[in-house]
């Protein structure tokens, strides 16, 4: 293959197949994009992941095609380009492999297959439990960011799943100490994303606590009347016995928070409540100590 082709100088337009690697910025994405005939609708989600991805620098070159049909109409990756159309940085620029000359006809068969989770990225980077460890990660990342409370592309969707492979290789210490966990939250009856987003905030600083912490809702050993973990356990206990009465995520994780907080204050409590009206960002607890 030739060397990388600005792409102000190429034309998808081509009588027979060849590729080129091409270098594209946010005008020349917009300009293909303008070629279209046909397409699906832009998947939302998908093409804000992406731009996440490439503004962050997490985006790598892996041969995935663009795809033009012999009349220069784009028939494949309008969610790539639209996510870089979007970019305000003019000048930004990334390498595609770029096919031309296909038959318009088949773009029938694209996009075929199915996409891997961030669980099975996790899988291939060798970790146990990928798609429980990469559910409690986005949640962290979500939480950390203060994204709890929103809905769409600025919610869990903005968190990319290679962000979350990312996250987990940088973070080894504190993804054993989730894995760690992983079963006794389970037993308990947390949802792995909101128990381990908890223990993965806790992090290497309160390992030892937080072991504990777990350990006391698990065995139920001795705890005194008016014991917060006893009142969570309880809790969680009861719904994992009545369908009818599921928490959401943020329910457990907010729970979570005010019965560690309860613990690390030496504090009692026999029941847990949402505040008035219901959770929301001003609202929402802090874990102690973090």
């Amino acid at each position: 293959m030739s060397a990388i082709i600005n792409g102000v100088d190429f034309d998808p337009k081509s009588a027979t197949i060849d590729a080129h690697r091409v270098l594209v910025t946010p005008p020349i994405a917009a300009k293909w994009l303008g070629t279209q005939v046909r397409n699906r609708p832009i998947q939302q989600r998908s093409m804000l992941g992406y731009r996440a991805d490439m503004i962050a620098g997490r985006w790598t070159y892996a041969g995935d095609p663009l795809r033009f049909d012999t009349d220069g109409h784009l028939i494949d990756g309008q969610n790539r380009l639209a996510a870089l159309a979007g970019i305000l940085d003019q000048a930004f620029a990334l390498e595609f492999l770029v096919i031309r000359g296909l038959d318009t006809e088949t773009q029938m068969v694209m996009d075929q297959g199915a996409r891997r989770t961030a669980g099975q990225q996790l899988g291939l980077r060798g970790l146990p439990s990928g798609s429980n460890l990469a559910a409690g990660i986005r949640m962290l990342l979500v939480w950390e960011r203060g994204l709890l409370f929103t809905t769409g592309g600025e919610g869990r969707a903005s968190i990319t799943n290679t962000e979350v492979a990312d996250w987990a290789q940088a973070h080894p210490a504190e993804v054993d100490i989730a894995l760690e966990r992983l079963n006794a939250l389970r037993t308990i009856g947390f949802r792995p994303s909101s128990g381990l987003a908890f223990v993965l905030r806790l992090g290497q600083p309160l390992e030892e606590e937080g072991r504990e912490f777990v350990k006391e809702m698990h065995d139920l050993a001795n705890l005194p009347a008016g014991s917060p973990t006893l009142a969570l356990a309880k809790r969680l206990a009861r719904v994992k016995a009545d369908p009818d009465t599921q928490l959401s995520d943020i329910d457990q994780l907010g729970f979570v928070i005010q019965t560690w907080n309860n613990w690390v204050r030496g504090r009692s409590a026999t029941r847990l409540q949402r505040p008035k009206g219901g959770w929301t960002a001003e609202n929402f607890p802090n874990p102690e100590g973090v």
